[in-house]
């Protein structure tokens, strides 16, 4: 008999294959009796795992089991490390744990193959959306995978810090600055215009009184999301004025630094009269996907607002030239997924979609393609 099964092998990351039922029980006899084994899993702070090449479990610590509500290891014997950490999408096509399309940006599924494949130790960060307490939830762990061996047999020993809180924080403290410094740097731009004009004009003025309402509003999306609350509280519907409110968006993110030598033009909403809303966070919503449009476009390029209307919606539509590449497009709505490496990214599209979806009741979604660019969109109800 081999040490793997015959199951199909299709995959997207990493190899389907596991581990023979004979081969699985050598894996954790030998986990069981090893002394650095068993002393890493004694003194071992935060969540500890040993994984046979097939990236099953054959030994975890303490701390892990806590973590899970399991009492006992034995019920996490043979499982991938997505499996045990009831990962949503742990048992996607093709395959399940390491095989799935989502597998291919999972920082604990890099992790562990990369140091499977080189023998050295490799560090990620993995964000994880888990059903542990029986509701999906995102959790941050900073993973360290470290290979080890004994005879033609290859194992990886997994450390996971739990770092959703400091993640959390960071981000919360990061979005605020974030959008203060978009609104205020209108303020700044427009400021400056009047300044050098003399008296100003009447359009100039109104968009410093909107830049500063963007301010109010932000802060207010910012003491929400303190909550860490999915449920955010309602808001009150006003009448909005759609044409000044294309307008005063356009106004405003034109003079924002990743407009720079970009133009941003808006079509649709001449026609369109009114629609009922909050203003403050609707601008948040179109002001993300405007600000996100930008970064994506090379000087010269063109960033294009848009709207049509549906009986049961108005759809809003951000459109710029470029693809987001598919191992991001899968991700680019979960919690604290950021393409920048830096602590506190990743809220700007998981903030758009929660208040577009949960507070005012509509749909954000994109498309992404090589012929066509990318486009978000949000269609909002009437």
């Amino acid at each position: 008999m081999g040490d793997t099964d015959d199951r199909d092998g299709g995959t997207f990351f990493a190899p389907a294959a596991r581990a023979s039922q004979a081969a699985l029980e050598r894996d954790v006899a030998f986990a069981a009796a090893n002394p650095v084994v068993d002393a890493l899993l004694a003194l071992a702070s935060g969540l500890l795992a040993v994984l046979n090449e097939e990236r099953q479990v054959v030994a975890v610590n303490q701390s892990f089991l806590d973590l899970l509500g399991v009492p006992n290891a034995q019920d996490l014997l043979g499982l991938r490390q997505g499996e045990a950490l009831k990962c949503t999408h742990a048992h996607d096509p093709p395959n399940g744990c390491g095989t799935t399309e989502f597998c291919v940006g999972c920082g604990a599924a890099i992790a562990i193959v990369s140091s499977l494949a080189t023998e050295a130790t490799q560090e990620r960060k993995c964000i994880l959306t888990t059903e542990i307490a029986g509701t999906p939830r995102e959790m941050c762990f900073q993973v360290r995978a470290c290979p080890m061996r004994s005879g033609r047999r290859r194992y990886v020993v997994l450390f996971l810090h739990d770092i959703t809180t400091a993640e959390h924080l960071a981000m919360l403290n990061r979005a605020l600055l974030h959008d203060v410094s978009n609104h205020l740097l209108a303020l700044l731009g427009a400021s400056e215009l009047l300044a050098a004009d003399g008296i100003g004009d009447r359009e100039l003025l109104q968009t410093v009184s909107a830049a500063a309402r963007q301010v109010r509003g932000a802060v207010a999306v910012h003491r929400a999301l303190l909550n860490d609350n999915r449920r955010m509280p309602t808001t009150a519907l006003t009448e909005i004025q759609i044409a000044p409110f294309i307008d005063e968006l356009v106004s405003t993110f034109r003079v924002h630094p990743a407009a720079s030598r970009k133009s941003l033009v808006a079509s649709g909403h001449e026609s369109i009269r009114t629609l009922r809303s909050d203003a403050a966070l609707l601008m948040r919503v179109l002001g993300n996907m405007v600000v996100n449009a930008l970064e994506a476009t090379p000087p010269g390029g063109c960033v294009r607002i848009g709207l049509a209307e549906f009986p049961a919606h108005l759809e809003f539509s951000v459109h710029n030239p470029g693809v987001i590449p598919r191992p991001i497009a899968v991700r680019i709505f979960q919690r604290y997924f950021s393409t920048h490496n830096e602590s506190g990214r990743g809220l700007g599209t998981y903030a758009m979609k929660l208040i577009g979806e949960q507070v005012l009741g509509g749909k954000v979604d994109f498309t992404s393609t090589e012929s066509d660019g990318t486009t978000f969109r949000f269609l909002h109800p009437w």
